[in-house]
């Protein structure tokens, strides 16, 4: 993309259960049939978008599972890069990974 920002979109909140990881999937998904080029970071303690990803979907969205505030980081730039949007499903609660993946 040289040089272009990506889009990353961090679906976070700090309640559980309130649909984080079906809204990150939902939205990749609806992405990818709208002919862009996305991937799904899973940075949930419960993995629920990875999990849905791997196997329950008929259309195949590239996923990682990347969890620590360093890697999130690291990682989410680089692998963002490859893409034409990057959809990071946050864990619950104001956590270390959470400021990672709003703020970088």
């Amino acid at each position: 993309m040289c040089g272009e920002s990506v889009p990353t979109i961090g679906v976070v909140n700090q309640k559980g259960g309130c649909a984080k990881s079906t809204t990150a999937v939902h939205l990749a998904y609806w992405l990818q049939t709208q002919g862009h080029k996305v991937c799904v970071i899973d940075a949930d303690a419960q993995r629920s978008s990875s999990i849905w990803l791997k196997g329950l979907l008929e259309v195949k969205i590239p996923y990682q599972v990347i969890q620590s505030p360093q890697e999130l980081r690291r990682q989410v730039p680089v692998v963002a890069a490859a893409y034409a949007y990057c959809i990071v499903d946050g864990p619950a609660g104001l956590s270390e990974a959470t400021k990672a993946i709003l703020w970088g």
